[in-house]
């Protein structure tokens, strides 16, 4: 699965994955980072099916996404 995000400044940027019960599974981000689009790689294939949320911390903003993973 490819996550897509643009940063519009130079901030700190994380990006989590949890699971459906909100525990952590990988830390795709925890850095400052330069303005651009970034994309991340994110292995669903190594915990199967389900629900996940995609956490998405941005400066003093965060943003949570829901994503289905089907194989």
């Amino acid at each position: 699965m490819n996550i897509k995000q643009p940063v519009p400044k130079y901030e700190h940027v994380k990006i989590q994955i949890l699971n459906s019960n909100g525990q952590l599974l990988k830390t795709l981000v925890d850095s400052l980072i330069q303005i651009g689009n970034y994309r991340y790689e994110f292995n669903k294939l190594k915990y199967g099916n389900g629900i996940y949320y995609i956490k998405y911390i941005i400066g003093k903003n965060t943003i949570v996404k829901q994503v289905v993973s089907i194989k």
